[in-house]
């Protein structure tokens, strides 16, 4: 793995975004740098679906605090 201070996703809780962060948690030798490392941010502007925001909390959020990626709602 080549040696990367922190990696950014901005996250827009889509079909793409998600599959990246799954892959990046599930597969090692694709995470661009170590996963404590790796900040994810979002923006929830109302507009979402309100399943979106449901899979997200019940899905990705608790993945996330397992692998120690940090997530920031801006």
């Amino acid at each position: 793995m080549p040696e990367v201070e922190t990696t950014v996703l901005s996250y827009g809780m889509g079909v793409e975004s998600t599959a990246i962060l799954l892959r990046w948690c599930l597969e090692e030798d694709t995470r661009p740098c170590p996963l404590d490392r790796i900040v994810v941010i979002t923006a929830q502007v109302g507009d979402e679906y309100e399943d979106t925001g449901r899979d997200v909390q019940t899905y990705m959020l608790p993945m996330l605090r397992c692998h120690g990626i940090r997530f920031v709602q801006v």
